[in-house]
């Protein structure tokens, strides 16, 4: 971890220089070589570079967008093929590109398990440094404890504790336990004590927050600079990827993940869950900026509001889109047979806004254009995986969405099934989500597709001459019905909405143990599990932080593998 976070470092400094050459005066910058000279003090205050200027590196380690190789080995390897959205070239049959891939429980290098967890904890580089500048003192406690403390009428407290949240939740949900209470502001060592899931998630200290507490905390206080402080608070808006510095955007986004995370927890907190989930839809109004008009601040519910990584926005730098290029540089990242399954078996419409087709020859010489996907265990060969299955239909600067209203609506139909008051109905809700998504990917047809009582359809292998067939996944419908099975048509639902984000399917699946999803085809280990539990935890942690490595792995419930479930997950 130590060479990556000097490349970090490297890179921090890299997009300092590179937002000052975008938003600053141009007449200074002849000589611009900084730390060792030529940027100024003055010039890192001028136009909020100095805070600002941090912003867009922990931003771009949600879904890492940063790199392609941590794109790759955060979420096109792992939550993408767990969570049946996408799958990568496979590996551990003859010809394939691979020795082991996740679809198998199986993996090429320990680099694949070993890299998510060291690109992720990379985020405390910015985040450490960005406390520096709202940090207003330092005391003690009783027990002579020092005690860090913030400026919480800066926004920028607010939204960095946001983004801790946004980045590490994925971290847990991947490994289970995770060093994250530890964390010291004062320096940058991150070979510490990890926290059992549990804790991570819903401990309520105030000096080791877990991700909900911090949260909450982080969005009251973000609220509280809305209501006494609108006009004076930082203008981040050349340094903001998501949403351009509009705070009352930035409360639904922070609502919205409380509301995805209390939901998270629900099979093993009820109540907690319940708090937090009732917290985030309750209304709050600010006034807008003219005083003319009251605003609603509650969860993300129209499309306007989605948290959307831009690859391209402002005054900021273009980036290619990751998804881009792991699908058209890499070649490595196609059509999950899952997913294409269900879009063709309900006639989906959005099948034609994710992916795109490919030509299979016919018998008789003819070809035909087809949405071809991919199974997970797969032993079909390199070649024929990158010429004959479908590639997520993106464009170099296709914008990544993080959380939508789509989601957030999937998440209160589900709610309303859990007795929550969310505000609506679970038919209400389903229906809107479904709605949503749709509008979000500009498909028409909606109107018929929500009457729609088809089921997914079976899995035809066109390319081995039928030798990877599979009947359908399942059989549930689109039409609202109350026939017990109105959970599985939600989460079913929220699956497909939730498209590209492969990590968040991987998460309901985990929970709830729908969508019903094909079988492996070819496992390499004994098992009836359909996707891994989770990661092992880092070789690189087993040899640079031993102690703290072996009873990170004291915390887990089963062996440190990929079956052992983690603590928020469906146990039976």
């Amino acid at each position: 971890m130590y060479t990556i976070m000097k490349s970090i470092i490297k890179i921090t400094t890299i997009s300092v220089l590179a937002v000052l050459a975008c938003v600053g005066c141009t007449d200074a910058f002849e000589e611009v070589n900084w730390p060792y000279g030529g940027v100024t003090e003055e010039e890192l205050d001028r136009d909020n570079v100095r805070q600002g200027s941090m912003i867009p590196a922990m931003e771009l380690l949600i879904v890492p967008m940063d790199d392609n190789a941590h794109f790759q080995h955060c979420e096109s390897l792992v939550g993408d093929v767990a969570g049946r959205m996408l799958m990568s070239n496979a590996g551990g049959a003859p010809g394939q590109k691979w020795t082991g891939d996740f679809s198998r429980f199986s993996y090429d290098h320990t680099g694949w398990y070993d890299n998510p967890f060291n690109y992720t904890m990379g985020f405390y580089t910015s985040y450490i440094n960005s406390l520096k500048f709202v940090q207003t003192g330092v005391t003690e406690d009783g027990s002579g404890n020092t005690v860090f403390e913030y400026d919480k009428s800066n926004a920028i407290y607010a939204i960095i504790r946001i983004l801790r949240v946004a980045v590490m939740h994925r971290l847990a949900d991947m490994y289970g336990p995770i060093p994250f209470s530890q964390i010291k502001p004062e320096d940058l060592n991150l070979y510490i004590p990890y926290d059992d899931d549990n804790t991570v998630y819903i401990n309520e200290d105030v000096a080791h927050q877990g991700l909900l507490p911090m949260l909450s905390e982080a969005i009251a206080d973000l609220k509280n600079c809305l209501l006494t402080n609108r006009e004076g608070m930082m203008n981040i808006a050349n340094f903001d990827r998501i949403y351009e510095g509009d705070y009352i955007q930035w409360v639904k986004y922070a609502n919205s993940l409380m509301l995805r995370l209390a939901m998270r927890i629900s099979n093993r907190e009820p109540a907690l869950a319940r708090r937090y989930a009732e917290e985030a839809i309750k209304p709050f109004e600010v006034q807008s900026g003219n005083q003319t008009e009251t605003i609603a601040c509650g969860v993300i519910d129209n499309n306007t509001d989605n948290a959307v990584m831009h690859m391209q926005i402002g005054h900021m730098s273009k980036i290619t889109s990751k998804l881009y290029s792991i699908a058209y540089g890499y070649i490595d990242t196609f059509a999950a047979a899952d997913m294409v399954c269900y879009l063709q078996g309900y006639n989906d419409p959005r099948i034609e806004k994710y992916f795109n087709t490919v030509e299979i020859e016919n018998a008789d010489g003819s070809k035909t254009s087809i949405y071809n996907g991919l199974r997970a265990g797969t032993t079909i060969g390199q070649s024929d995986i990158q010429t004959k299955f479908s590639k997520p239909k993106v464009d170099v600067y296709d914008d990544y969405p993080l959380l939508t209203a789509a989601e957030v609506a999937f998440l209160r139909a589900e709610g309303m099934l859990k007795g929550w008051e969310m505000g609506g109905s679970a038919e209400s809700f389903y229906n809107e989500g479904v709605r949503l998504s749709f509008e979000q990917w500009g498909a028409s047809g909606y109107a018929t597709y929500i009457e729609g009582e088809t089921a997914p359809a079976k899995y035809e292998d066109v390319v081995t001459n039928n030798r990877e067939d599979a009947d359908a996944p399942s059989d549930i419908t689109v039409k609202w019905a109350n026939d017990g099975k109105e959970l599985q048509r939600i989460i079913t639902q929220k699956y497909l909405a939730l498209y590209p984000l492969g990590h968040e399917a991987w998460c309901d699946y985990r929970r709830t143990g729908y969508p019903d999803i094909l079988p492996v085809y070819q496992n390499t280990i004994s098992t009836t599990l359909k996707v891994i539990s989770r990661l092992p935890l880092p070789h690189t942690e087993e040899t640079q932080n031993a102690d703290n490595f072996l009873e990170a792995q004291s915390m887990l419930s089963g062996p440190d593998d990929m079956k052992t479930k983690i603590w928020w997950a469906k146990q039976d």
